[in-house]
C-alpha cells in the first residue's frame, strides 16, 4: 500500500476538532492510500452552526493529522454540490461518509453513476469512547460557564 493506489474522499466541517473526529479519520485512511479531505467552508458551515473555528484554521489543523494526506476547501455552492464536483474531478475509489449524511441517497447514486465505491461509517461507537461531537461540547461549556456564574 505504500505506491498510493487507492485514493478516499471525505468531507465534513470539523468545528472544534475532537477525538470523534480523529477516530473517524483514522478509519477513513485505513480504507485508501491517500486520503483526501474537504472542509466545509465557513459560509456553509453557518448555515447549521456558528462556525467556532474558521475555515483556515481548521483547514490547517486537517493537514497537520498523520492520516490525512490533502485537504482542501468544498466549493462555495451548498450542499450537495460542493461535494459532487470533487467526486467527478477526484473520481476517487472510496467516498466515506456518515450514516447521518442528509444527501445520503443522492450522494450514492452519484456514486454508483461514477463508479466510486461509497463507504457509510456510523457516526458513533458501541463502546461510547468517541461518542461526542461539537455541538454537545460547546452545549457543556455553555451549561459548566452557567454553573460557574450561579456559584
Amino acid at each position: 500500500m505504500n505506491d498510493k493506489n487507492t485514493i478516499g474522499l471525505t468531507s465534513g466541517c470539523f468545528n472544534l476538532l475532537h477525538p470523534g473526529h480523529l477516530y473517524f479519520l483514522n478509519n477513513c485512511k485505513k480504507l485508501c492510500d491517500k486520503l483526501i479531505v474537504l472542509v466545509a467552508r465557513d459560509k456553509i458551515t453557518s448555515q447549521k452552526r456558528i462556525p467556532v473555528i474558521n475555515e483556515e484554521q481548521r483547514k490547517y489543523m486537517l493537514e497537520n493529522l498523520k492520516c490525512v494526506d490533502e485537504v482542501y476547501f468544498e466549493d462555495k455552492e451548498l450542499p450537495p454540490n460542493n461535494i459532487i464536483r470533487f467526486l467527478e474531478g477526484f473520481k476517487p475509489d472510496f467516498y466515506i461518509t456518515n450514516s447521518d449524511n442528509p444527501y445520503l441517497k443522492l450522494y450514492r447514486e452519484i456514486c454508483n453513476k461514477l463508479e466510486i465505491q461509497i463507504v457509510v461509517m456510523e457516526r458513533y461507537t458501541h463502546d461510547g469512547i468517541f461518542n461526542i461531537s461539537t455541538t454537545s461540547i460547546i452545549k457543556e461549556i455553555i451549561k459548566q460557564d452557567k454553573e460557574k456564574q450561579n456559584g
